[in-house]
């Protein structure tokens, strides 16, 4: 059809809708993952920072936690790593495939296999991305495992 003589034809753009159940994910802070890891805890208290350093959960200034940092999958496997065995968990590690982008001599590599051997990391595209950030999402869901191993644990 032409435009009021122009020669020019109608173009009809169509705009597809985003879906109502994709929501825009929340990246995990430091801060954020103090916090959930004290509740874990069953920590009441308002420092949650001074728990978690005090418990060994997370490595104090080396892991430079406070303000605002991103936590990364590879720190995120070494804070989880350290719930496992505190919890004594570690038994129920089942041998997995590591990913290629996770160096062999990597210092988090124990960690990372701990994690994704309890099911408690998710692969993307079968690759760890040791430098990409973690999701708020993820770390509750993690938590979440921990804590129905550990059930479990307790009942046998």
């Amino acid at each position: 059809m032409n435009l009021s003589g122009t020669g020019c034809k109608r173009q009809e753009v169509r705009v597809k809708p985003t879906p109502p159940e994709i929501e825009e994910r929340v990246v995990l802070t430091k801060e954020k993952l103090a916090r959930l890891v004290s509740e874990f805890y069953g920590f009441q208290g308002s420092n949650y920072h001074s728990f978690v350093i005090k418990k060994g959960i997370f490595p104090g200034t080396e892991f430079g936690f406070y303000g605002a940092d991103t936590v990364r999958r590879f720190q995120f496997a070494i804070v989880l790593s350290r719930i496992v065995f505190e919890k004594g968990l570690e038994g129920l590690y089942r041998e997995v495939r590591i990913s290629p982008d996770v160096p062999s001599d990597a210092y988090y590599l124990n960690a990372v296999k701990l994690c994704l051997g309890l099911d408690l990391i998710k692969l993307n595209d079968k690759r760890f991305m040791p430098d990409s950030p973690v999701y708020l999402d993820e770390a509750v869901n993690a938590l979440k495992r921990i804590r129905r191993l550990n059930e479990m644990e307790d009942k046998d």
